[in-house]
């Protein structure tokens, strides 16, 4: 697992390892949109949006219902989003380039 403090960055543009979760967290300051980015596109990116700066007490795991699913596609999702921290918690079961952005 690894973990990605975005403090006073607009983004993190990472790599996940097949079957690995990563948290990313970031401190938005005012409402905005997330949008998580599978930039790879060969393989499902599911995510989870945790409020707080404590990722989930179980992280995500591929298949998850608790997540949102990216399809194996190059695509995006986005969401309104409240200011504040947040962990952002993604898997996949190959390796993917992802971005999670506040735009």
């Amino acid at each position: 697992m690894a973990n990605y403090n975005a403090y006073g960055e607009v983004a993190v543009h990472e790599t996940l390892a097949a079957n690995v979760s990563d948290n990313v967290q970031i401190n938005f300051a005012e409402d905005t949109e997330l949008t998580v980015v599978n930039r790879t596109g060969t393989a499902e990116i599911y995510f989870m949006v945790t409020p707080g700066v404590q990722p989930p007490g179980t992280p995500p795991v591929v298949g998850d219902e608790r997540c949102r699913v990216l399809p194996a596609a190059m695509d995006a999702l986005s969401e309104p989003i409240s200011s504040g921290p947040y962990v952002i918690s993604l898997i996949s079961a190959s390796i993917q380039a992802y971005s999670v952005e506040g735009i």
